[in-house]
């Protein structure tokens, strides 16, 4: 586990090295019923303005581990996020919305998967300016960017099938 710890730690300095990191937190919870010896780490930082969570997956006997990257996005860090990164695909969810929760492990999986992609997470209740900005009535509602530019918005929880077929266009 001290290994994990130490390569978590070199991954999440390696990526904040070109720019001042201003929190490095790490978070640790074990699963239990059928996720028996499931660690979950999560790491939270800042990496120029925007803020980041890394959320690590380690099932027992594997002796390898997933990163999956959704970044934490918020009205002050949108238009920063969205100008740093070629493609970007924007969740915007609340916490009591049933749909956002079905639709929220497809956007991890997705992120793990789609390298050429960035993707962040918007609460909408707690960030109000990005969503009248957007025209955003009903959530689940993905916003596509490339280059910067608003390409297609999705709104629902569609199929990862229906998510990956928008995000082969958006990178064409």
């Amino acid at each position: 586990m001290e290994d994990f710890l130490v390569k978590t730690a070199q991954y999440a300095s390696n990526f904040g090295s070109n720019s001042k990191s201003v929190s490095h937190d790490l978070y640790c919870a074990h699963g239990g019923g059928s996720d028996e010896g499931l660690e979950v780490f999560w790491r939270h930082f800042m990496f120029n303005g925007v803020e980041y969570l890394y959320y690590l997956y380690i099932s027992p006997g594997r002796s390898t581990f997933s990163i999956i990257m959704v970044v934490e996005v918020t009205d002050e860090t949108f238009d920063s996020f969205v100008a740093s990164n070629k493609h970007a695909v924007i969740d915007c969810w609340a916490v009591w919305c049933g749909p956002c929760r079905m639709l929220s492990p497809v956007i991890e999986e997705l992120s793990q998967e789609r390298e050429k992609v960035a993707f962040g997470k918007l609460n909408v209740d707690q960030n109000r300016a990005t969503p009248m900005k957007y025209g955003i009535m009903s959530i689940p509602t993905l916003l596509y960017f490339k280059d910067g530019q608003l390409v297609d918005k999705t709104i629902g929880a569609l199929s990862k099938s229906a998510l990956g077929d928008r995000l082969d266009k958006l990178t064409v």
